[in-house]
């Protein structure tokens, strides 16, 4: 590898062009300067001019398969349903092309396995897109615990919908699909793939047409989790408190605040320091939430000079957290 392709922009392939593409992943992949959108690819191909015209892409294509073949383009960006992702991510890895790959990458735990098997088998760079990873916030917590012990973790994660089936999965799939992963994720990456969970599903709202979910993880070295998710907010909020050994206490209160409330010192009680921060800067806000950040993480992947994560191993650890959550629902 030449020291021209290390520093050059990646040159990847856009595939789904929908809401989220125009409203999020692209303009947050042109805003990072380490990726290059050479082809956008959409079933619908006007669509996929849209965002072409838009975004300044070259070429727009109805195909995954033809714009891999005329594009040469290093790497793959999936955004579309998750029988799509199983079908276009294949087809990357039997290519040993790097594939990112927007939540959720499958529509079921035996799908994600076969994705996460020839990752592995392909040596493929894979991650999957978790922006709660990359926000502010979280950046700041993952420091906070660093040379400390976990002693526990709740997650609240709330939002107005959607409700129903969506993708052509019945409505607690959906549920799982949409939102559940996303949680999930964190939880695992801070107690482990082979927590034990268990999970309560009911029905709320006024026609108990909203979902809400309560999760109860055991994790590694004693830590435990919990977590809150619902489909029944009136907008989307998430927010989370985390308990360390040394007596401290993280609020993550939004994607760039976070409150920390430190003892005096170990062993004391009360009185303790309470250190609220917060994003001081006028920067990009796809770097807060957490978008371009993760794009940067897997552009840098592309180019050896950094880790993919999470993975599709990764995440295969989370729709098998996820099984425990049955279709009958309280």
């Amino acid at each position: 590898m030449t020291d021209d392709t290390v520093s050059s922009p990646v040159s990847v392939i856009f595939v789904g062009c929908g809401e989220h593409a125009f409203e999020t992943l692209l303009p947050a992949a042109s805003s990072i300067g380490e990726l290059e959108v050479v082809a956008v690819v959409d079933s619908e191909l006007d669509r996929a001019r849209k965002a072409a015209q838009q975004f300044g892409v070259p070429a727009y294509l109805a195909g995954v398969e033809e714009a891999l073949e005329s594009t040469h383009a290093e790497a793959l960006m999936l955004a579309g349903p998750p029988q799509m992702h199983v079908e276009a991510a294949t087809l990357a890895m039997n290519r040993r092309i790097p594939v990112f790959v927007e939540k959720p990458p499958a529509p079921s735990t035996d799908k994600m396995a076969e994705l996460a098997k020839m990752s592995v088998d392909a040596e493929s760079v894979t991650m999957v897109g978790h922006n709660l990873r990359y926000t502010d916030a979280w950046r700041q917590v993952v420091g906070l615990l660093e040379g400390d012990e976990l002693a526990s973790v709740h997650v609240n994660y709330h939002a107005s919908g959607p409700k129903g089936p969506r993708w052509g999965y019945p409505p607690v799939q959906a549920f799982k699909l949409t939102h559940v992963v996303h949680v999930f994720d964190l939880l695992s990456s801070l107690l482990g793939p082979g927590a034990t969970v268990r999970n309560s599903l009911s029905e709320v709202g006024p026609g108990r047409e909203r979902l809400l979910l309560q999760s109860s993880w055991s994790g590694r070295g004693g830590a435990v989790g919990s977590a809150v998710i619902s489909t029944a907010a009136p907008r989307f909020e998430w927010s989370v408190e985390l308990l360390t050994h040394s007596g401290t206490l993280i609020h993550v209160e939004s994607p760039t605040e976070v409150e920390v409330q430190r003892s005096k010192k170990p062993g004391d009680w009360g009185g303790g320091r309470r250190e609220t921060w917060h994003t001081r800067t006028l920067g990009n806000g796809y770097y807060g939430a957490g978008y371009a950040r993760e794009l940067t993480q897997f552009a840098q992947a592309c180019r050896g000079r950094a880790e993919a994560c999470p993975t599709f191993a990764d995440e295969l650890a989370v729709y098998e957290a996820m099984d425990d959550i049955r279709d009958e629902v309280r």
